[in-house]
């Protein structure tokens, strides 16, 4: 990236900065991905870019809002909008140095309720990661490392994932994902943030950290299968795979957009590390296949890139694809991930009486907005800050385990 740029990102970062300390209101949320502790985690971040405690010290404004709306009654469980992001975010600090060990005796005190309901989501087939059982299951595998006890939950975690499994054949299974709910259809659905895709790496985690081994290899494996064969044959256009799958009506017409959230970049990641999980090549193959045709997908009406947040505009496809730089170190995705930075940059624009920050606004099609969702890590300015960073700092954005790709 020229000199220019660089400096033009350097400048959106301060820019992100300042806009993010004003009106921090009240009625801010503390959850991590439209809320405080996704604020905290781009100030932690940016203070250690630059050297300023300055900004550590505004994300631990944030933080320590967070605990006294803990204290006052706040226990909203899930990982999106609850407890387990709020909790994930506070154990990374703590991993990093940013904050003291001794957070760790509040965690748990919570640790044992939010295992319960990751089991309860479960039961009620709702595995969705961003509000379901898979994001509890995510705290609670970082959580593990210093609290060993938890281990007994992740056989009930198989145990959920097996009774709301759906048999294809004796070697493949697939799940129904919640599709509209306000017409309450379900359905397949291969997609990261809410779909296959995400049980793909959660299970690879899983057995990657040595924990119910057996059963998520095979679990992983009837999942894969499933995943392998909604490949569109041929390929449709511009993507490889479609958004939820060949089952849905109409799903292979429309060429999956590229994001975070759906489409192609989750699935080549999900085959990717399930890959590594089982020491599988042609997996491997497969998963880099996928992401690799996704570096020439450079058009944003074509790939349905509205904005620049992390979820499903360009911030967040160039981070994933910095990601898989550092994953593989094939240059092609360093090259993409450039290229999705400085269409970041110039989707940046200032329009009265249009809220925004940094002159960042997300686009949501059909959702009403609030003031935290502009500010926050998953779709706000803070999540396309973390974004920016990959281009000038050399920390290790290891922030991006809580989107699992890392």
């Amino acid at each position: 990236m020229s000199t220019e740029n660089l400096d033009l990102i350097r400048s959106k970062l301060a820019e992100i900065a300042a806009d993010l300390t004003k009106d921090a209101e009240e009625s801010l949320a503390p959850c991590l991905f439209s809320g405080r502790m996704g604020e905290a985690l781009f100030f932690m971040y940016y203070s250690m870019y630059t050297k300023n405690d300055t900004w550590r010290r505004v994300a631990m404004e944030r933080i320590d809002k967070v605990w006294d709306m803990i204290d006052q009654g706040f226990g909203f469980h899930t990982y999106c909008r609850g407890l387990a992001g709020i909790f994930w975010s506070a154990e990374h600090f703590m991993e990093l140095g940013l904050i003291d060990d001794d957070a760790r005796e509040s965690l748990e005190e919570f640790d044992r309720y939010l295992a319960e309901k990751m089991l309860e989501e479960l039961a009620l087939k709702k595995f969705d990661f961003l509000h379901g059982g898979l994001g509890l299951a995510l705290y609670l595998l970082k959580r593990r490392r210093t609290n060993p006890d938890l281990d007994k939950y992740f056989d009930g975690l198989i145990d959920g994932l097996e009774r709301c499994s759906i048999r294809v054949d004796d070697d493949t299974v697939r799940w129904n994902a919640l599709l509209d709910i306000r017409m309450g259809e379900s359905g397949p659905n291969i997609g990261l943030a809410h779909g296959m895709s995400s049980i793909a790496i959660m299970l690879s985690k899983l057995i990657r950290a040595g924990v119910t081994v057996d059963r998520s290899t095979r679990l992983l494996t009837q999942t894969v299968n499933y995943i392998l064969q909604q490949e569109l044959q041929p390929p449709l256009g511009i993507a490889r795979f479609p958004s939820l799958s060949l089952e849905k009506p109409n799903s292979p017409s429309s060429p999956s957009r590229m994001a975070w959230c759906y489409g192609d970049l989750g699935v080549g990641l999900a085959l990717y590390e399930a890959s590594l999980a089982v020491n599988n090549d042609i997996w491997r193959n497969k998963g880099l296949e996928v992401l690799t045709h996704s570096c020439s997908r450079r058009d944003l009406n074509e790939n349905l890139i509205n904005d620049a947040g992390i979820c499903h505009g360009s911030a967040g496809v160039a981070h994933f694809f910095h990601r898989l730089f550092l994953k593989t170190g094939q240059p092609e995705f360093q090259e993409a991930a450039t290229y999705w930075q400085q269409q970041a940059l110039s989707q940046a624009s200032y329009t009265p009486d249009i809220p925004g920050f940094a002159g960042y606004t997300p686009y949501a099609a059909n959702e009403k907005l609030g003031i935290s969702d502009y500010r926050g890590l998953l779709i706000g300015a803070a999540g396309i800050g973390l974004s920016l960073l990959d281009a000038v700092s050399d920390i290790p954005p290891d922030w991006d385990e809580c989107l699992l790709l890392s």
